[in-house]
């Protein structure tokens, strides 16, 4: 990151760390660490709050996302399923794609269904950036969303230069006007996000509507 002040580069990287577990005596432990993860990320955290302070018109879009090896967040088809009950409880199953712990969303109230609801989006974002070969090009969605007729919208810039939107909010009309005016050449939604008596219909329409724009449309 100094360097790249220092010549104007964008480099990059990657740093990958085992959670050793600290020994309790150890001053890291008393200042509320538990793993070397938990300090190599708080050392890089305070690297980037130290040059935006000192450099604070170069470094606006310095960031850091924190991944964790963990399951899916997303449910997986049963490829034995055989018989109609089967293959119907199954249908029923992926009404939702996403498992129901990733379903929580945060709400006005704040606290931890707040924070919970927010981690648990930051974590499908990341499955969706790496299943679409953009992990490293998503760093920034995930640090930065922004907010858009009451939805968080993630953003990513592809190889193109086009930008691909991910949303796991419930989705209004005020969203669509959003997206057919900003115009990306993705986006990314949950099946779950179309809520009410009308969300085939909401669903249908936006495809429609979307298609004619050529924005693609993928609903998981």
């Amino acid at each position: 990151m100094e360097l790249n002040l220092e010549d104007g580069g964008n480099r990059q990287s990657i740093s990958v760390q085992m959670p050793e577990v600290l020994d309790k005596d150890s001053e890291a432990y008393k200042a509320g660490y538990r793993t070397i993860a938990d300090i190599t990320r708080a050392r890089i955290s305070k690297v980037i709050a130290k040059l935006q302070a000192e450099h604070p018109e170069k470094t606006a879009d310095l960031s850091c996302a924190h991944f964790t090896l963990a399951p899916s967040n997303f449910k997986v088809w049963r490829g034995d399923a055989n018989s109609a009950d089967a293959l119907r409880e199954q249908l029923a199953l992926f009404q939702t794609a996403e498992k129901m712990d990733s379903h929580l969303r945060g709400n006005d109230g704040g606290g931890g269904h707040h924070e919970k609801g927010r981690d648990a989006q930051a974590a499908m974002l990341a499955e969706l950036l790496l299943k679409h070969g953009l992990g490293a090009l998503g760093v920034h969605a995930i640090c930065k969303p922004k907010q858009l007729a009451k939805a968080t919208i993630h953003r990513v810039r592809m190889p193109n230069e086009q930008e691909m939107w991910l949303c796991f909010d419930p989705y209004t009309e005020a969203l669509k006007t959003e997206i057919v005016q900003a115009v990306p050449a993705q986006v990314i939604m949950l099946n779950s996000c179309f809520v009410g008596t009308k969300a085939d219909e909401l669903l249908a329409n936006l495809q429609l509507e979307l298609a004619g724009l050529a924005i693609g449309l993928t609903v998981i």
